[in-house]
Formats: C-alpha cells, structure tokens, sequence
C-alpha cells in the first residue's frame, strides 16, 4: 500500500470523511528510533515518520499518524490504531538493548534503584544530554533511554537523584491513554514522586539552577512524540 494512501485511511478512520488537504507521508533516516511529526499548510497534511515504522503493520503506522492528528488538531478522539500503537511503544521498552550507558549516571540509578525501588528495576540506556536548564530529563519508551541534562553533571548528588527518580518512575509507569491522548504524570506517578527525599529537594533544584548557565533546551514536536520529561 502506498503510504499516502496509508495517511488518507488514517484521517478518515480517525474523522470519517476525506481530507480536504493533500496527505503526504514520508520516511526518514534522520529521525531517531521511532520518532515523528506532523506539518500542515494551506494545501498539504504531511506526516514525517522513522524509517523504523516502514516495517510496521499498517495499524500501527496509522496509529502513529492518527495519534499526531489528534496532537495537531487538538481532538480527543480514540482509535484501535492508536490503543495498537501506545500498546507497541510500551512494549518496546522490555526488548530494547542496553547499548550505552555513563558512570556517574549509572551510579545514580542504582541508588535510586536500591532506594525507592528494591532495587528490581533494570537499567536502561543512560546518556548527557545537552547542557539545559528548561529540559532536565527525558525518558523514551521506545529505545528505553533515560537522558540527563549535562547541567546536572556537577551537580549534588541528591539534585541529580531527583531527576533521576522522576525518569525512572516513567520507565515504570509508562503512560495511560484517554480520548485519544496520553497521560504520563498521572496521579500514581504523583504519589510516586512525593515519595523522594528530602522534601525540599524542589528548593535545592532551583537554587543550584540559579548559579548555573545554559543554552535554552530547542523544544520540537519530535522530541515529544516519543520521550517524556
């Protein structure tokens, strides 16, 4: 099936009527893992995918691009599609492989593991990411990577902990799905959270923040689609 038709199906099935704009759906090797986005003109509806999904089953390619049409057009609407994609996400955290992996990001992970979580949870990819002060950690389901902002690199280990906490509790609790649209901080990830010491930790946060310079974290659709802070 050619993927602009693939697109077609997943609009109507999602609205049940035709697109009024033309669909194009490209595959991209610059993407990462299973990433995507959506754009929209006046004339055009064009879903940018990974190359990865070319060897997914059509449903799931549609749920990808029906999960994006909701992002986009700000619906609620829910789907087989969708509920088969979240399904496939989630799922491909337990087969990812630990590929790369840092000391001091390490060894913080296995003391909140040790700590808050019996010590029963696995490791995952761990990685620095850029030095920024807005997007101190994401978590990716698909690949099972916990990113770390490299402003964190110096800092106190319960700071560092902390963030490291909150993206573990993503890897344990995954995300819901509701009207179409995913939910990761719910309220058991909250009563997770409220778990950590100590319990100004928020404070400590900010003030070592404060003394810190960083680039603004670049904030995309992409980066969203997949990973959650």
């Amino acid at each position: 099936m050619r993927p602009s038709t693939l697109g077609k199906q997943a609009y109507k099935e999602l609205y049940g009527k035709e697109p009024k704009h033309k669909i194009i759906v490209s595959y991209h090797a610059r993407f990462s893992d299973y990433n995507a986005n959506i754009r929209m003109s006046a004339r055009e509806i064009k879903f940018n995918l990974s190359r990865k999904f070319e060897k997914c089953e059509p449903e799931i390619q549609k749920g990808v691009m029906q999960f994006l049409l909701n992002r986009m057009k700000k619906t609620k609407i829910q789907s087989d599609n969708i509920d088969l994609y979240n399904t496939f996400i989630k799922k491909m955290s337990d087969f990812a492989p630990v590929t790369e992996t840092e000391d001091v990001l390490e060894e913080s992970f296995w003391r909140v593991n040790e700590t808050y979580f019996h010590g029963m949870m696995s490791l995952p990819n761990l990685k620095w990411g850029n030095r920024s002060r807005a997007l101190l950690g994401t978590y990716t389901y698909a690949t099972d990577f916990i990113m770390i902002s490299r402003i964190l690199e110096d800092a106190p280990v319960e700071v560092l902990d902390s963030v490291m906490y909150h993206e573990m509790l993503h890897k344990k609790h995954k995300f819901s799905c509701k009207a179409g649209r995913t939910h990761s901080h719910t309220p058991a990830f909250k009563k997770d959270e409220a778990r950590f010491k100590p319990k100004n930790i928020e404070q400590i946060l900010h003030r070592f923040l404060r003394g810190q310079k960083a680039r603004p974290a670049k904030k995309s659709f992409v980066s969203r689609v997949m990973g959650w802070d």
